[in-house]
């Protein structure tokens, strides 16, 4: 039960940072640089995961599961990892290729 409710706090907790770096880079796409400053870096963020699944790195930057897909092919994009077998970003690169991306 314990377990559990971590779990259930952790999950919020992306959310609530999925939600929130959506929202900057929506302002960013209309010009507001400055709002990326706001967003807490996820490793600061209690019971956060280090490593982000595709799906959950398109959710965050807004964009559908298959264009990560075509991004990672091209080269594009933050550096995947592979954990057996599995595609992962880290947090870390993730914040990185972010923070390469303001204007």
């Amino acid at each position: 039960m314990i377990e559990q409710d971590r779990l259930q706090r952790a999950l919020a907790a992306l959310i609530a940072a999925v939600t929130e770096l959506a929202a900057a880079l929506a302002e960013t796409s209309r010009g507001g640089l400055a709002s990326l400053d706001a967003v807490e870096p996820l490793q600061d963020q209690p019971d956060m995961k280090l490593v982000l699944t595709p799906a959950e790195f398109a959710a965050m930057i807004g964009v559908h599961p298959r264009t990560v897909q075509r991004m990672r092919a091209a080269g594009q994009g933050p550096k995947a990892i592979c954990v057996r077998g599995a595609v992962r970003y880290r947090c870390r690169d993730v914040e990185r290729w972010l923070e390469g991306k303001r204007r």
